[in-house]
């Protein structure tokens, strides 16, 4: 069960939450002085939200293994997050059954894509209209899951946007002890509204939210890296807080090698 943070204030007011929690999401608790921006265009780096770190004692290590990507959410930038990681020798798979952008890389035999998209839970979910006959099914599936099935004892970077289901994802990687098997963790988090399956009052989601990533913290990692995307609108929850954007890219990486 996810352990509650105390509350910011006695009054459990919004101002109070959302400024504990942005203060939070936005200051790194550790200097990667090697910051890797895998699919920026040159020139394009300080700019480029996906980041990784590869400062000695962060950077991946795979030993005699393969090092593994995940790359869950939309295909964007024409892939180029995964074929530049592709290239540098990882083997990258790629989930999204709903994309449109296919990763055009036929020289890379270490790119594979899933119909299968990462969730809380197990399930078979129509990507379009039910009304629509035609309409395809995808299949999601948690990490554990995910990697058992494809014989991963160990993954080293999760790259995900998952659209507002970030929260109970990282809930449940959490709850299940996934995430000790994964060495980064790169995702966007939507703060424009609660998220799928996240109830309560405006400050109660947001003590939530600070809730979640503590335990990310208490399993060992640090935030490396925060992106404001400033030309995203500036919602929190629905009002303007301090101009702050709806979505923050995070970096975190394992230092605590439990």
């Amino acid at each position: 069960m996810l352990h509650m943070q105390r509350w910011a204030s006695e009054n459990h007011t919004f101002q109070a939450e959302a400024q504990r929690f942005v203060e939070y999401i936005s200051n790194p608790q550790i200097q990667c002085e090697k910051l890797k921006s895998p699919g920026a265009l040159k020139g394009s780096s300080q700019d480029w939200a996906w980041k990784v770190c590869q400062d000695t004692g962060h950077q991946v290590k795979c030993g005699n293994r393969k090092c593994i990507v995940y790359s869950f959410g939309p295909v964007i930038y024409q892939g180029r997050i995964e074929i530049d990681l592709a290239r540098q020798g990882y083997e990258v798979h790629v989930f999204d059954p709903s994309s449109k952008t296919s990763i055009h890389a036929p020289d890379l035999k270490n790119i594979h894509t899933h119909s299968v998209t990462l969730d809380w839970r197990e399930s078979l979910v129509k990507l379009s209209r039910p009304s629509r006959p035609s309409a395809k099914k995808r299949q999601s599936r948690r990490l554990t899951t995910i990697m058992k099935e494809l014989g991963h004892e160990q993954v080293d970077i999760v790259r995900a946007d998952l659209q507002s289901s970030e929260w109970k994802v990282l809930e449940n990687i959490i709850a299940d002890g996934s995430i000790n098997r994964v060495g980064q963790i790169v995702f966007t988090a939507h703060l424009h509204w609660s998220g799928f399956e996240v109830r309560g009052s405006n400050p109660e989601v947001i003590r939530y939210w600070y809730s979640v990533l503590k335990a990310v913290e208490a399993a060992g990692f640090k935030l490396f890296n925060s992106f404001q995307d400033n030309k995203a609108p500036n919602i929190v929850l629905g009002q303007n807080f301090q101009n702050t954007s709806c979505c923050f890219t995070l970096g975190w990486v394992k230092v605590d090698k439990r």
